[in-house]
């Protein structure tokens, strides 16, 4: 049914071309109307691609980097104003891209996506704001700020319940970690990272860290924010973490998302975005087919204030921009990845005494460990 307004307007571009030549003869073939195609290289594995169109339409983008055949991903809005997102490709290479096939607005453009760093990547866990607080402890070890021993043997080798997300991550010999213990973020202390993850904030972040964590990411860098659900303000202190999230997304609207006061519980969440091309769901680290959500918030996402957000899990029978576990997208020059529970990087080695910590890392009917692993690559670029 989407496609009736197309063709109509597809009828009155074609009038005139297909007028009578003067004097009889035959009805010459519409000539399409050519759209200046602008391309992008976002990072080594994903370009995005724009173009206007003077009716309404849906468009194919067909793309082929000469090692194999083309693919088309389409651009199923009916819209006048086209942006595609073109991920999951090779580091270093360059696309020949063409729009509109088959339609009344065709354009090309090629573009190259830049190398891939070579790593080691470093990746920052943030445990200042409160990550340990009550029965909490979304940390990678309680040794500041790199982990102790310096080799582990296994992820049981350091203390906190995020040991297993920063023991697999050394262990594959691309990555170093370390975790920021007091103070706050600043432009000094975000350097040289590629990531930082920040899990379940339980305090307030002041000002100038959430300053100099916006520009940390608008410059290049990577974060993954962790939310909670509502009512887990584990120190009591008047603040959630999905509240000290929102103050950042409230620096600027061009963040575009926003995360809800919800409380949802929803093991094995598997309503994913289709898109075969999706680094956080088929990455280095594997493929994605579940998540637990134990007690989690959603969020939203924006597009007209940062078209560069997507999708990438829906709480059950949700669809479009809101009720969202997961969600992703580019800021400035950088890269965010969004979640709603900090309990499927879980890994069940907790400090003693603490409550409700379980082993959900490993967890054999979800695909948590994956997930992390593949959300942390991709903010470092990391094709595996």
């Amino acid at each position: 049914m989407r496609i009736l307004p197309f063709l109509a307007a597809a009828v009155v571009l074609s009038t005139a071309a297909c007028a009578p030549r003067e004097g009889g003869g035959s009805i010459p073939t519409p000539t399409p109307v050519s759209v200046a195609v602008e391309a992008e290289a976002l990072s080594p594995y994903a370009i995005e691609v724009r173009w206007t169109t003077t009716a309404e339409t849906v468009s194919p983008v067909v793309f082929n980097d000469g090692s194999g055949g083309d693919e088309t991903v389409l651009d199923d809005e009916l819209t006048t104003e086209h942006r595609v997102l073109l991920q999951a490709l090779d580091a270093g290479a360059t696309y020949e891209i063409r729009v509109g096939d088959d339609t009344g607005f065709t354009g090309e453009i090629s573009e190259t996506t830049p190398q891939a760093q070579g790593g080691p990547f470093s990746v920052l866990f943030d445990a200042a704001h409160g990550e340990d607080a009550g029965n909490a402890d979304w940390v990678i070890d309680d040794t500041f700020p790199a982990p102790s021993p310096a080799s582990p043997s296994s992820e049981t080798s350091w203390s906190g319940a995020y040991s297993a997300w920063g023991f697999d991550l050394v262990d594959t010999g691309r990555y170093d970690v370390e975790s920021l213990r007091t103070g706050t973020f600043t432009a000094g202390n975000l350097a040289g990272f590629c990531a930082v993850i920040l899990p379940e904030p339980n305090n307030q972040i002041p000002a100038g860290g959430l300053e100099a964590l916006k520009d940390y990411v608008a410059g290049g860098g990577g974060a993954l924010l962790i939310s909670d659900h509502e009512g887990s303000d584990r120190d009591n202190d008047g603040w959630e973490s999905l509240e000290a999230l929102n103050e950042l997304a409230d620096l600027d609207a061009a963040w575009g998302w926003r995360i809800d006061t919800q409380d949802i519980y929803e093991a094995g969440a598997n309503n994913f975005v289709v898109d075969a091309r999706e680094p956080l769901l088929h990455g280095p680290f594997g493929e994605v087919a579940a998540v637990g959500m134990y007690a989690a918030t959603t969020l939203r996402i924006i597009p007209a204030q940062n078209p560069r957000m997507r999708q990438i899990l829906w709480r059950p029978n949700q669809s479009g921009n809101a009720g969202l576990f997961i969600a992703a997208g580019f800021y400035g020059e950088g890269k965010v990845v969004i979640v709603g529970d900090s309990s499927p990087a879980d890994d069940g080695t907790a400090n003693p005494g603490n409550a409700n910590i379980v082993n959900s890392w490993s967890d054999p009917a979800e695909d948590n460990a994956a997930f992390f692993l593949n959300a942390t690559a991709w903010l470092c670029d990391d094709g595996g």
